[in-house]
């Protein structure tokens, strides 16, 4: 690689030299950072005391240089580590204590050298007594890894050394690249240390190793988890995966799963009652739950309406239907803090959708008109406290979705044009301060869907008169379509393995996001009532999948982007089960997909028989049971079998039987049987039916 010097200006007397170097008149304009005076003062934006003038030329370089942008990353999750240790274990103040004492030996020894390396700084050459340093100052403890990189050289020039040991308030540090000092808090201290480990590449290796519980290497792989299928409850919205606990947080519902078919049961309420309930990823094991003010209160009272993960400091925030926001311990499920929305003080306003804004830690809600649900305020709070950081005025435009990308830190709202109902218009917000940066519009409709985490582009859903759909990937500057995709409802990105997941009825396609070349499709159920976002495990190349009753299914992926789920009799009997669903879909089949178990298994429920009466054709549940078994054969192919028992049609049924499933009964003198056959390459071939008709009404 060359790297080519700009000419300078030339230099033809001694007036014209006297000129150039003349001082202007006016004060010095600051210009860009470069990129080594960034990388070295990144952990300054994760001090809150960090003057705005800096911020902003910070800020001005990170959003366009990829590797800072990693390498605040890595900073974000150290202090999110830090945050969480408890302060109150002796190991860590002990541990503090002694690296405190080393960093003092280390800054009072150079100091008596700080004069020597003004002179090699200002002469360009180094004396003799540079070379010959005191004993104490050869057996000081490394701030950051030795290096030979320029980077290495230009950290030692921005961290200089304080001349003794501050209180723990605050250290002042002299940072160059500003051109003046700058008082940073004990964290920010800490910080700094962190970002020159990070300079010569050796955080991880200095940094986990050193401050992980008893010292020991953090691990990097996990045995692979014992369950295929995660019961959350019987229905899930929405649920996220917390690489740091390895658990899956999850939204889901108590009701039963097949109220939501044209009716609800009687103790059911709307909205759906949500509690938030945290699984183990690996065991399927449950490790408590959070109960809303309807779990309480029978029946009455709030619900929780949305779940937004901040994993880098293992919390997880409940947005209540009340405006209240419950943040909790992700490992714990202890409650951290409680507060109000700020959007929606206003009579006449309610609170739009709640975004969680990764980059600046804020919690961002619209506050929307009650009368036609035009934008009114965006309104900022920290996501620790709940203190309002800003509030800036809307358009007033209809609302309709909303999006943020965390790469480029700007929230994307998606509003219903004035002039034309077949167009969506996009406007654009800086999260981190509410300033508006643009706008654009497209002549078609579309839904937004996901933000790559890694690059300044969104997938968004276009939906065309004729009913045909797919997935668009659009610059997240212009609005300008990049590529095209299959159809999805929701989309999932894993950054590690460049890949997209893409669920649609067809299952989930999976995507190279460098090429937008497909690479397989998994054909299963991922969608319940409603679609749910696939949560990510990118350590270990998984994904969980929505599918039927609030259950999520375990997938595991590879380099290659073949999907596959944990366990082949699961697969075999779901790929029959999806046989069937679509069967019922043409209206070939009795049976629907949320009568089906999840794999092989039972499942009780109560099932509408159409019955002839004298006042015309009349509806009665009955107590029913499914059955699915998968049988191997030889070469890697199965053989599935599904039955439906029923029992005789009853009685009328009182409301508190309706209000939960049926138990087992010891027999059922009904039954119907599907057999199908499923090769090893996938798929399923019907291959026979038999059994007792369904009870159906005669007349037309």
């Amino acid at each position: 690689m060359t790297h080519a010097i700009p000419d300078r200006p030339h230099l033809s007397d001694g007036a014209a030299a006297s000129d150039h170097h003349s001082p202007p008149s006016g004060p010095p304009r600051r210009s860009r950072l470069s990129h080594r005076q960034a990388r070295g003062a990144l952990a300054l934006l994760l001090d809150a005391t960090t003057e705005r003038e800096l911020v902003g030329r910070l800020r001005q370089h990170v959003d366009g240089c990829a590797r800072c942008q990693g390498d605040l990353e890595e900073l974000r999750r150290a202090e999110a580590w830090l945050l969480a240790q408890p302060v109150e274990a002796p190991q860590m103040g002990a541990m503090q204590e002694a690296a405190w004492a080393a960093i003092q030996v280390r800054i009072a020894a150079e100091n008596a050298l700080a004069p020597v390396a003004e002179k090699v700084l200002s002469n360009g050459h180094t004396p003799d007594a540079y070379h010959h340093a005191s004993p104490e100052a050869s057996a000081l403890v490394p701030l950051v890894a030795s290096s030979d990189g320029a980077d290495a050289s230009e950290a030692d020039r921005l961290y200089r050394p304080v001349p003794a040991r501050q209180p723990l308030t605050s250290v002042i540090i002299p940072f160059r690249v500003f051109g003046k000092s700058g008082v940073v808090s004990t964290r920010g201290a800490l910080l700094v240390a962190l970002a020159a480990s990070l300079i010569v590449g050796s955080f991880g290796a200095l940094f986990l190793a050193h401050f992980s519980a008893g010292g020991a290497p953090v691990p990097t792989t996990h045995e692979a988890p014992s369950v295929a299928v995660l019961d959350p409850g019987n229905e899930t919205p929405t649920f996220s995966f917390d690489p740091t606990s390895r658990r899956l947080l999850a939204l889901t519902s108590d009701d039963r799963f097949d109220c939501e078919r044209g009716r609800r049961c009687p103790a059911s309420q709307t909205p759906l009652c949500l509690r938030f309930s945290m699984l183990d990823a690996d065991t399927g094991k449950s490790i408590g739950n959070a109960l809303p003010g309807c779990m309480k209160n029978s029946g009455t009272g709030s619900t929780y309406i949305d779940l937004l993960d901040n994993s880098a400091i293992k919390q997880a925030m409940l947005i209540g239907s009340d405006q209240e926001v419950t943040t909790l311990d992700s490992q714990t499920g202890a409650t951290v803090w409680t507060y109000h929305l700020a959007c929606c003080p206003a009579k006449g306003t309610s609170v739009g959708k709640a975004l969680f804004d990764a980059r600046d830690q804020l919690l961002l809600t619209m506050g929307l008109s009650n009368q036609d649900r035009g934008l009114q305020t965006l309104d900022a709070q920290s996501v620790m406290t709940g203190q309002v950081q800003y509030q800036a005025a809307l358009s007033g435009a209809q609302y309709q979705a909303a999006i943020l990308s965390n790469v480029s830190g700007w929230l994307y709202l998606w509003t219903a044009c004035a002039a034309d109902s077949d167009a969506s218009c996009v406007e654009i917000y800086e999260a981190g301060t509410g300033r508006k940066i643009g706008d654009w519009r497209e002549n078609f409709q579309t839904t937004p869907l996901a933000a790559d985490p890694a690059s300044n582009v969104l997938y968004v859903r276009k939906d065309q008169p004729d009913g045909q759909a797919e997935t668009l990937v659009v610059d997240g500057g212009s609005g300008q379509p990049l590529s095209r995709l299959p159809p999805a409802h929701a989309v999932a990105v894993n950054g590690s393995l460049h890949h997209i997941y893409l669920l649609d009825e067809n299952g989930v396609t999976v995507v190279d996001s460098r090429t937008r070349r497909k690479l397989s499709t998994l054909p299963v159920l991922v969608h319940d009532t409603a679609w749910a976002t696939p949560a990510i495990d990118e350590q270990n190349k998984r994904v969980y999948l929505p599918t039927v009753r609030g259950k999520v299914l375990t997938a595991q992926d590879n380099a290659e982007g073949q999907l596959r789920l944990l366990s082949p009799a699961l697969q075999a009997t779901l790929d029959a089960e999806r046989a069937m669903t679509v069967a019922w879909a043409q209206g070939a089949m009795d049976i629907d997909p949320w009568d089906l178990p999840i794999g092989p298994g039972s499942l009780t429920f109560y099932y509408p028989l159409g019955q002839d009466d004298p006042g015309g054709c009349s509806e009665k549940s009955v107590a029913a049971r499914t059955e699915a078994a998968a049988t191997p054969l030889s070469g890697g192919a199965y053989t599935v079998q599904i039955s439906m028992n029923w029992a005789n049609p009853s009685t009328v049924l009182d409301a508190s039987a309706l209000s939960g499933s049926p138990p087992p009964l010891p027999s059922y003198p009904h039954q119907h049987t599907w057999l199908y056959h499923i090769p090893a390459s996938g798929g399923a071939e019907w291959r026979s039916e038999q059994g007792e008709a369904f009870s159906t009404c005669q007349a037309a």
